[in-house]
């Protein structure tokens, strides 16, 4: 899958900032509420849930938008693991986003359906 659409020259176009994270630093932690999603510029964010890590972000993928889309709590924490710079993506610029660029959202879709089939794949490989 291509990470275009989260291209961050793209979307600092767009007028988002950037915020920096040193290695160790939580970006956010699960229970926590979700009013944004990230892009990582720059580095690794780890994605690990009681205590198993689930993914490892780099630069121009996402991170944070199930909360984001479904309004629940963080399902999981996520830990920079190097210096990393990441790009916040608040509610209602997620929505613009996804109202002026159909292809914005579908990337984020085949995102998700992408980590899915993996965590189904993996599902299948611990029983």
């Amino acid at each position: 899958m291509t990470n275009e659409k989260f291209d961050s020259a793209h979307l600092k176009a767009q007028g988002l900032t950037t915020t920096s994270y040193q290695a160790g630093t939580k970006i956010f932690s699960s229970g926590e509420a979700g009013d944004c999603m990230y892009v990582v510029e720059s580095g690794a964010v780890e994605i690990a849930t009681f205590g198993t890590v689930l993914d490892t972000i780099g630069p121009n993928d996402i991170l944070g938008e199930m909360a984001l889309i479904d309004g629940a709590a963080r399902s999981a924490t996520a830990t920079a693991t190097q210096p990393s710079t990441v790009i916040a993506i608040d509610k209602v610029t997620f929505r613009n986003l996804t109202r002026d660029n159909p292809d914005f959202a579908l990337e984020i879709m085949g995102r998700l359906v992408e980590r899915l089939r993996r965590m189904n794949h993996a599902q299948i490989y611990f029983k």
